[in-house]
């Protein structure tokens, strides 16, 4: 938690990915909600340390609360300023019928019974049409590397099998989109330099530690997923691969 608290201000990934996700989700909400798109009430669940929650409230948003069940994480969103914090097991929720939209960025990948997951998150959810969950998760098996099995990722998804789960659970998807696109070749390097056989190796001289890549290496390639949001969202195109996957589904 220490390495990532260091990593989301400065690593390439995590800001481009945070500027994707607010892009998306500020799109649909304003759809839904008109201006008031700012008020609705949202819960960041798996937040780790609140990063993607607090670059919704520097944007002018104002009801959002914090999942997380490791308590070193809201500790570190405390420093954020984030002020709704909760200690809570996906598997076993303490809210029902109380949000408008909840956020599950990176999160269910890590959970063995991912539709257990996912409708508990439903469950949490008012009961209309305008609720929405918000998710992202690592694409392809093809993709899958030692770094997978160091942060105990339990698959990799493809647009086939996230709408399946959704769709198991009795959510509809308004959104599934592919991204990080312009990056999956080094991804795809990555899984061939480090395979999963080597975690075990790897963690002893830490060498995948969620470090940024060199100044400007990290500052190129923030640039290159900036120009590649921007051309994907301007021409609403909807690529057939990518290092992630992101989602949007609401009530059926």
């Amino acid at each position: 938690m220490d390495m990532l608290y260091l990593a989301e201000n400065q690593h390439f990934w995590h800001i481009a990915r945070r500027k994707y996700i607010y892009e998306k989700v500020s799109s649909m909400l304003t759809k839904l909600y008109g201006d008031n798109f700012k008020n609705v009430h949202i819960l960041d669940v798996g937040a780790g340390t609140g990063s993607v929650t607090r670059h919704f409230l520097n944007q002018g948003f104002c009801n959002i609360a914090i999942g997380e069940i490791h308590p070193q994480g809201l500790e570190y969103a405390k420093t954020y300023g984030i002020e709704k914090l909760y200690c809570m097991d996906l598997l076993d929720v303490p809210f029902s019928n109380e949000f408008d939209c909840i956020f599950a960025f990176d999160v269910i990948e890590h959970i063995e019974d991912d539709k257990a997951a996912i409708k508990n998150m439903q469950s949490m959810l008012k009961s209309n049409s305008k609720s929405l969950l918000c998710l992202s998760v690592p694409a392809h098996k093809w993709l899958w590397n030692a770094h997978d099995c160091l942060v105990h990722h339990k698959r990799r998804y493809t647009k086939a099998t996230l709408a399946n789960v959704l769709h198991s659970c009795g959510l509809k998807i308004q959104v599934l989109q592919y991204f990080f696109v312009s990056i999956t070749p080094l991804l795809y390097l990555r899984a061939l330099l480090n395979p999963a056989h080597k975690a075990s190796s790897l963690a002893k001289t830490k060498e995948l530690r969620d470090v940024p890549p060199p100044k400007i290496i990290n500052n190129a390639l923030l640039g290159i997923c900036a120009v590649e949001n921007y051309i994907c969202h301007t021409l609403r195109l909807s690529p057939p691969f990518g290092g992630s996957l992101f989602a949007i589904a609401s009530r059926a």
